[in-house]
């Protein structure tokens, strides 16, 4: 929440997208941790049972930080977009 947040005030101008780009990270959040639970059940139970108790669990969190990241970059990239066409727009009128 925190990563967006500062993204939004770096990358962007106006209030709208910021807000959007702050509401898409909620959702994002609980997919996220979703898939950590999903993710760390399947390897216990096919792979290791250690896994609930191993790294993975207590020092993978970087990893799904990352998968969450790369799934935010492409709404902050339509954001942008919307701000310069919007921006352009303006200017042409």
């Amino acid at each position: 929440m925190i990563t967006s947040l500062v993204a939004g005030h770096l990358f962007l101008r106006s209030a709208w997208t910021k807000a959007v780009l702050t509401l898409a990270t909620l959702p994002l959040l609980i997919v996220k941790n979703g898939i950590r639970i999903v993710t760390l059940s399947l390897l216990s139970v096919y792979v290791d049972p250690s896994f609930l108790t191993g790294r993975l669990h207590h020092q993978g969190g970087i990893l799904f930080f990352l998968l969450a990241l790369a799934i935010l970059a492409p709404v902050l990239w339509l954001l942008q977009k919307s701000e310069r066409l919007a921006k352009h727009r303006t200017n042409a009128v």
